[in-house]
C-alpha cells in the first residue's frame, strides 16, 4: 500500500515505507532520481539527521529500534517540486511527520569534535579525490542520460554517497555530505574546514576494525581511517571541541506496513 498525502502538503505527493529484509544488504543511502523522485535506505535516527542537516551525533534521544531497523523509503514528489540536496531536508522531515510521528525539538550541546583540514598544500588533494565533472545535487537539473558510447564511469565518479565496511563512495556532491559520514564513524562531529567548493568525487577504502587509528592490528593490511584520510584524500582529522547544535527525539513511531 502506497500513502497519497493531501494535496497542502508542501512537498510529498507519494511515499512508500518498507522495513530492509535483516539478511540483506543494509548500507544506507540516499539517491536523488530525475522525475521527482528520492530513493533512501537508512534508520530512522539517521532520517532525522538527513531532515535537519545534522551529523549522527546530533541526534539525541532516538530509541535503540530506531538506531538499528533499516528502511527502504521510495518518494514521490508533488507536480512542480523537486528533489535535489536542498530539499530532502524538507522531505525527510515530512515523512519523519507523517510515517514515523516524530516529533523533535532543538537544543545545543558542547561536544567533541573533529576539525577536517587540508593535510597538503593548498590546492593539492590525494589521489583519491577530485573535483567532479557531474552535479549529483540536482540544483542544475538532471543530468544528461549516458550513451552507449560513454565510458562507465569509475566507481568514485558515479553520483551518489554510499557507504559499507572499510569503503566510502561519492560521486557529485559537496564535501559537506562526506563529513556527515566522517562523523558516523570516527564518533565525533566532523567540521568542515577545508576549504574545498563545489562537487568532488572520492574513493576511501580503510580497515574497518582501525577506523580511530589505534595501533592494534588489523586483520586486513588497508590503513585505519585517520591514516586513509591522508594517503588517499590528502585530508586530516583534528581534535578539538565546540559548541553544536542538536536534535532531540522527543517522541518516535515504527511506521504502518507498506
Amino acid at each position: 500500500m502506497q500513502i497519497a498525502y493531501a494535496q497542502d502538503r508542501p512537498m510529498v505527493e507519494v511515499a512508500s515505507v518498507k522495513l530492509h529484509p535483516p539478511d540483506e544488504n543494509a548500507q544506507w543511502m540516499i539517491s536523488p532520481q530525475p522525475g521527482g523522485r528520492l530513493i533512501m535506505r537508512m534508520t530512522p535516527e539517521r532520517l532525522v539527521s538527513v531532515a535537519y542537516r545534522v551529523q549522527m551525533d546530533q541526534v539525541v534521544n532516538a530509541p535503540s529500534w530506531a538506531k538499528s531497523d533499516t528502511y527502504d523509503i521510495l518518494v514521490k514528489v508533488r507536480e512542480g517540486a523537486a528533489v535535489n540536496i536542498d530539499t530532502i531536508g524538507p522531505i525527510a522531515r515530512e515523512l519523519l511527520e507523517e510515517r514515523f510521528q516524530a516529533t523533535t525539538h532543538m537544543g545545543t550541546r558542547e561536544l567533541p569534535v573533529y576539525l577536517l583540514v587540508a593535510a597538503r598544500e593548498p590546492g593539492s588533494t590525494g589521489p583519491r579525490l577530485m573535483p567532479s565533472q557531474m552535479d549529483c545535487t540536482l540544483r542544475g537539473g538532471p543530468p544528461p542520460p549516458r550513451t552507449a558510447a560513454d565510458p562507465a564511469p569509475a566507481a568514485a565518479a558515479r553520483c551518489g554517497l554510499t557507504q559499507r565496511a572499510g569503503q566510502i563512495n561519492m560521486g557529485g556532491f559537496p564535501i559537506d555530505a562526506f563529513t556527515r559520514v566522517l562523523s558516523s564513524l570516527a564518533g565525533r562531529v566532523v567540521v568542515n574546514r577545508t576549504g574545498l567548493e563545489g562537487n568532488w568525487d572520492l574513493d576511501l577504502e580503510f580497515a574497518p576494525d582501525a577506523v580511530t587509528g589505534s595501533p592494534a592490528p588489523s586483520a586486513t593490511d588497508a590503513p585505519s581511517l585517520f591514516t586513509a584520510l591522508q594517503e588517499q584524500l590528502g585530508l586530516k582529522l583534528e581534535s578539538g571541541r565546540a559548541p553544536v547544535p542538536v536534535v532531540v527525539v522527543d517522541n518516535i513511531a515504527r511506521p504502518t506496513a507498506d
